[in-house]
């Protein structure tokens, strides 16, 4: 609800800022407060960051037959977002240099894994049009992407929340974290990013879940 409610260009903590006076002037047309807003925020943000592997920074999902430790490209996202927001919104920290520090780390420590993963895909001739893989293996050191029976599993859902999610980094930190900006921007417009191989000739939807 958050993410929708928030105007583009406008971060969460000048939104929420925003919601508190309309609610003391009495001229919020939304019944919720913005202290239940910031309440939820909060406890996604603690919920994502018990999760998170500590050499990737990949919240780990063990939702697997073989009880493996894995991440999927849309946990992944959700964390990013989450974390942006928060930040945005003071959550993190209470002392505000080091409330965008942390956030700041995560989000380099989970862009460069995702760049680990993709550089290997690319030597190793698995890569697919620039997508993500939907899931991640976290067990065996660096990670990599998830491989069941065989089978390299792609999906457009998880990996187009993926790169989403990195294009607002690139663009949110573009002048606070140009070196971050950059490399997730790297990721979002590689030139080998393609969609339109999966995009149906009938009814211009993607065809692959």
């Amino acid at each position: 609800q958050l993410l929708q409610q928030t105007p583009m260009g406008q971060t969460a903590a000048q939104w929420i800022a925003q919601r508190d006076g309309a609610s003391a002037r009495g001229t919020s047309p939304d019944p919720l407060h913005s202290t239940l807003d910031r309440q939820t925020l909060k406890n996604l943000y603690t919920a994502s960051e018990s999760l998170r592997d500590a050499r990737t920074g990949f919240p780990s999902n063990t939702n697997e037959p073989a009880n493996r430790k894995v991440s999927r490209s849309t946990d992944v996202a959700f964390d990013l977002i989450t974390t942006i927001l928060s930040m945005d919104a003071g959550l993190i920290d209470d002392e505000p240099g080091a409330n965008q520090q942390k956030a700041l780390d995560h989000l380099t420590k989970v862009v460069s894994s995702l760049r680990q993963v993709m550089d290997d895909l690319k030597q190793q001739k698995l890569a697919f049009a620039g997508l993500f893989p939907e899931s991640f293996d976290l067990e065996d050191g660096a990670p990599t992407a998830l491989v069941r029976d065989g089978l390299l599993r792609y999906s457009t859902l998880d990996s187009g929340w993926l790169h989403a999610a990195l294009y607002l980094i690139a663009q949110r930190f573009r002048t606070a974290a140009p070196a971050l900006a950059t490399m997730a921007d790297g990721l979002v417009n590689a030139p080998e990013v393609d969609y339109r191989s999966l995009v149906s000739q009938s009814n211009s939807l993607l065809g692959s879940g």
